[in-house]
């Protein structure tokens, strides 16, 4: 086990997150499936409460958020009405009261693991889904590095992303701060809206999400000023190290307490909305860059990115999901700072989705967006995904017009953020060809025969 020695002095678990695989679940009605859901998940909450709570007093862990993750449904229910998706999200909704969790996840779907009209009908429901619950979060997986992005599947979800943003009620922000656009997307990633569970295996997994930026800016102020990229690097690898350790610990110690399997450890730095200090730019400062937009924040954020994926995968063979630098802007304080200041934010983001571990997350943009246009954007985001074999994903708020203030009231955890502004011009001939982008990994050059003359 871990020495108390080795554990840094500030540990943030931010997620905690039930996975049910189908095999444990009846799916033959929404009834059934929601009955099959909550009669495993009473006992199980009631014990991991118990057992975090133990852990906590033995090797100060403090348990932020309880989750609950479904397989993508939208992937299983072959026979089911647009009616039975919304009795299900009512129902889900319903458990996050009943049992104090934070959200449900995996309302969501795959293309090519779901019929084309499969696909059509969940999406057609997802935006009621999202309008009448408060806590269900989902994704729509339109891209693949084995298939690359389908056009048509990506002008769609714009189309639902800008119908839910134009309801014009009180939860019509909150529902499209619940609903990400992706590819490449991984069973038992514990943070949504990405989270799901696993459609093929058996049992009922744990998974659970790690906040590295408190500990990594406590780590770095250590540095001294003098020293190397190269000694900030090995420093911040072991700090996710020790961290990854320690989770991987309490991840067997509660998977054995509940008699679950263990899932996926996430260690990724994440803001954290209520901590003003708790900011991804308080890394780069450390690092020596000043603002999010100064040449060389691309560099810094590749760097991170690598510190926490090797520090991470050395520690424990259950390290995966997302792993990396989540640069969420609604959730990171001083981004909002930056906002004011920064003329090229979306850009700067788009180029950052090469290294960094998301993509366009929690960006609000006006109301009066062009669906070609957002369908564009997705389309760029989900393009670097395929490229380099990653999950990307893409979740903006459509709301009023650039520079209004958007705040999350009804739910706080998704931080507050400003509207920037998008690109007028719209790509409307590549959508009108449709069809897909084939932009999955480039072939490896072969290496040339060192007998040839």
């Amino acid at each position: 086990m871990t020495s108390r020695q080795e554990i840094p002095s500030v540990l943030d678990l931010r997620a905690v997150t039930i996975c049910f695989n189908a095999r444990t679940l009846a799916l033959e009605s929404p009834a059934k499936l929601a009955d099959s859901i909550e009669r495993r998940l009473e006992p199980i909450l009631n014990g991991i409460r118990e057992s975090v709570a133990r852990f906590d007093g033995d090797l100060r862990f403090s348990a932020r958020a309880i989750r609950l993750a479904i397989p993508p449904i939208g992937d299983l229910g072959a026979q089911w009405q647009k009616g039975d998706f919304i009795d299900l999200a009512r129902r889900l909704d319903a458990m996050t009261q009943t049992y104090a969790l934070e959200f449900a996840g995996g309302f969501s779907v795959t293309a090519g693991k779901s019929t084309p009209e499969q696909f059509d009908l969940f999406v057609d429901a997802m935006k009621d889904c999202l309008l009448e619950t408060s806590r269900v979060c989902g994704f729509l997986n339109v891209a693949s590095s084995n298939t690359g992005v389908n056009l048509k599947l990506a002008h769609q979800a714009a189309n639902l992303i800008r119908e839910t943003a134009a309801a014009g009620n009180s939860c019509s922000m909150h529902a499209c701060g619940r609903l990400a656009v992706c590819c490449n997307n991984s069973p038992h990633i514990p943070y949504m809206p990405l989270g799901s569970g696993c459609p093929d295996s058996g049992g009922i997994a744990l998974s659970v999400g790690m906040g590295t930026l408190r500990p990594l800016i406590a780590c770095l102020e250590r540095i001294s000023p003098a020293a190397s990229m190269e000694s900030c690097a090995a420093e911040m690898e072991k700090t996710v190290f020790q961290l990854a350790r320690c989770t991987a610990t309490m991840l067997d110690f509660l998977a054995s307490e509940l008699n679950l399997s263990p899932g996926v450890i996430d260690v990724s730095v994440a803001p954290i909305p209520q901590q003003p200090d708790a900011s991804v730019l308080r890394l780069f400062q450390l690092l020596g860059v000043e603002h999010f937009s100064t040449p060389g924040s691309l560099a810094v954020v590749a760097m991170i990115n690598q510190a926490i994926k090797r520090g991470g995968f050395a520690a424990s063979l259950y390290v995966g999901g997302l792993s990396g630098t989540f640069l969420s802007v609604a959730e990171d304080p001083w981004f909002q700072k930056e906002l004011e200041t920064s003329t090229d934010v979306l850009n700067r983001l788009y180029a950052m989705s090469a290294v960094c571990s998301v993509g366009i997350d929690m960006v609000a943009i006006p109301l009066d967006t062009g669906i070609e246009t957002l369908a564009g954007m997705i389309a760029d985001v989900l393009a670097f995904g395929c490229r380099h074999g990653k999950t990307t994903a893409l979740r903006v708020i459509p709301f009023g017009n650039a520079g209004d203030r958007v705040e999350f009231t009804e739910l706080p955890q998704l931080g507050a953020t400003t509207v920037v502004p998008t690109a007028r011009s719209k790509p409307s001939l590549m959508f009108a060809r449709s069809g897909i982008l084939p932009v999955g990994p480039l072939p490896e050059q072969r290496k040339p025969d060192s007998n040839t003359p």
